[in-house]
């Protein structure tokens, strides 16, 4: 979950990159010139935000008066506004005029116009297994399989520990001492844990990146004063021979993208990439094909989209913009893959995130995977809406040459679609897929994910991680699933 979306831009503060109507309408001419003001103020760094992406009552209660005191002013409320500084960043006649716009031109309520396909309620060819219950009140912020170890990894908010188990949950897991907040675990020469240190939108400093010797579990500190980061990758960037670490500290106000380099002695150097919150995905790659390993970006919060960092050899690197979306779109995950087999690296990416005031189904929210078409230009070729969905995994699960895709929601629609909160997407071929989820999904909070052959039979099977907060969304009571940390989906392919 993120806190309201803004961007820091030329000394004020805004909604970055947004879509801008080709044709735009206007109810009245004192909303068209509240656009041609919003324009004025906000198309210095980014584009300017459609009103008809929120409704009316998300305008007015939560989006304009919290930019409203980022520009100097601030809501009485009953639509009022007094000035809260000495020097506003705009006129209050100007502020007013914005407003206007916004509250006008939005909707009483969002119209749901993607072409929703019925939810199957069964998933072919998978046994459902119930793990454990590592907590009494489980918040599983990350979850992953280890093949090495052939370990379960599993890391509670509220625990300063990294669990290790199996998948079934038979086996007494062995608890590493971390921070709160485990967030990514890579397992290289050692096993690396990256925590946030808090949960809830925080500019503090508390993340760190901790390591593990994998015989002997000593525990070390590779990083701290980590800015809630969220996601690491190890990549030796500068080819020195040694493995530097790329850092997504998603922060809140403030934040960064960078890379630190390793030195001899395990020393590290700081190297920022991009000053501003919001870093959630991380991917390293040789993009352009020199040689070079290069990072691709995920970027939520403010200015969001995918960024590319070229390496020129030199341990510097040219940002190019790959993609830019709405920040209200809620970008939370990025994977590379080749979607359309020609060699060329395209791109799956979710926005679902709707953690930033009371949940409004969004029917932007969704998949998507945008196809390389060369030179950096990329075109979307497959949409599948899914309210607030978190993460989706592409993969071939019943190993009949097409692409599935495995996804979770942690803000579905309870009411009206509540299966959707665990979606196996199956592919069709053709760019047709078809939504299954099984009757258990809808009674947990999934918040992690992950795929791998769990069991060793060589088929892939899928792991859900639950955080509950102690709140069963649909008010079914609690019941066995909503208390178990995750659950294991086996695949019985084979």
């Amino acid at each position: 979950m993120r806190p309201v979306v803004i961007f820091i831009c030329f000394g004020w503060i805004f909604f970055s990159h947004c879509i801008v109507p080709d044709k735009p309408g206007f109810t009245d001419a004192a909303s068209e010139q509240g656009f041609k003001v919003a324009q004025k103020y906000c198309q210095s760094c980014h584009l300017l935000p459609r009103a008809t992406d929120l409704d009316k009552a998300t305008w007015v209660n939560y989006v304009l008066p919290k930019m409203g005191i980022l520009m100097g002013y601030h809501s009485m409320g009953m639509n009022r506004y007094i000035t809260r500084t000495d020097k506003p960043l705009l006129s209050l006649e100007d502020w007013d005029k914005i407003r206007h716009h916004f509250i006008t031109e939005a909707p009483d309520k969002l119209t749901d116009t993607s072409n929703r396909k019925l939810i199957g309620p069964a998933l072919d060819g998978f046994e459902i297994v119930t793990g454990a219950q590592l907590t009494e009140q489980p918040m599983t912020t990350y979850i992953g399989y280890q093949h090495a170890s052939r370990q379960l990894l599993v890391g509670d908010g509220m625990q300063p520990a990294l669990f290790l188990t199996d998948a079934s949950g038979s086996r007494k897991p062995i608890m590493l001492p971390t921070g709160v907040g485990i967030s990514h675990v890579t397992a290289d020469s050692a096993l690396y844990v990256l925590t946030m240190g808090v949960l809830q939108p925080s500019d503090s400093r508390r993340g760190e990146l901790v390591k593990f010797n994998t015989v002997t579990t000593a525990r070390q500190t590779v990083l701290d004063s980590l800015q809630r980061p969220v996601h690491f990758v190890l990549e030796d960037l500068n080819e020195d021979g040694r493995k530097d670490i790329v850092v997504a500290e998603f922060g809140n106000q403030t934040g960064q993208l960078s890379w630190y380099e390793r030195g001899r002695n395990n020393t590290y150097f700081k190297h920022i990439l991009r000053a501003i919150p919001g870093a959630i995905r991380i991917v390293t790659t040789d993009w352009n094909q020199d040689g070079h390993p290069d990072i691709l970006a995920l970027m939520a919060q403010g200015d969001e989209g995918v960024f590319l960092y070229e390496n020129t050899g030199t341990g510097q690197f040219k940002e190019k913009v790959l993609l830019r979306f709405p920040a209200v779109h809620g970008s939370n995950y990025l994977e590379m893959l080749d979607y359309n087999q020609d060699g060329l690296p395209d791109l799956l990416i979710t926005n679902g995130d709707n953690g930033d005031y009371p949940p409004v189904m969004k029917p932007y929210h969704g998949i998507r995977i945008y196809q390389n078409k060369g030179n950096n230009q990329f075109e979307q070729v497959i949409f599948l809406p899914m309210n607030g969905v978190g993460k989706a995994m592409a993969a071939d699960f019943n190993q009949d040459g097409q692409l599935d895709i495995a996804a979770i929601s942690f803000f579905p629609d309870k009411v009206n679609s509540p299966d959707e909160a665990f979606v196996l997407w199956k592919g069709l071929g053709q760019g047709e897929y078809e939504p299954a989820s099984f009757p258990e999904a809808r009674n947990g909070n999934w918040l992690t994910m992950d795929q791998a052959d769990m069991d060793g039979d060589g088929d892939l099977d899928i792991v859900l991680g639950q955080a509950s907060f102690g709140l069963n969304q649909a008010q079914t009571g609690q019941g066995a699933m909503e208390k178990k940390s995750w659950i294991w989906l086996k695949n019985r392919l084979r």
